[in-house]
């Protein structure tokens, strides 16, 4: 009976260590590299995701930032949180090369550079008829 327990015992132990050894064991930088690239096709903010992964919003951020390093356990649980979801986005975007990314990514900068010079303007203009009418209401009197 003894000789089972010590045998028991020690089967648990190489079984803890190497869930351990799995857990800690260093992710090539290239799936790291992956991870981002599909992090960043989610439209979701870290708080979502994190949830879905079952995980604290602290840890998952900790994880963004390199404060933790990425593990195959946690990308084991991004990608069986958003494996359905990223095949889709995956598939319907247009194969583009890198340069084109980069020209359309250039692109969408521009027209929100665009877009904010026009707001700015807009806020000026009403700004000035906000005056001109505050100078009519006061000085008409």
């Amino acid at each position: 009976m003894l000789d089972y327990n010590v045998t028991n015992f020690f089967d648990s132990q190489i079984n803890f260590l190497k869930l351990v050894a799995t857990v800690k064991r260093r992710v090539e930088q290239k799936r790291i590299e992956k991870f981002r690239q599909d992090r960043r096709l989610l439209s979701h903010n870290d708080a979502y995701i994190a949830q879905k992964m079952a995980m604290g919003k602290a840890n998952f951020s900790s994880y963004m930032n390199g404060r933790y390093a990425i593990s195959d356990a946690f990308l084991q649980r991004f990608y069986a949180a958003f494996a359905d979801e990223l095949n889709v986005i995956q598939n319907n975007l247009p194969e583009m090369t890198i340069n084109e990314r980069i020209a359309a990514l250039e692109n969408k900068v521009d027209e929100i550079l665009k877009a904010q010079e026009e707001i700015s303007q807009t806020i000026l203009r009403l700004e000035s008829q906000i005056d001109r009418l505050a100078d009519i209401f006061f000085n008409s009197g």
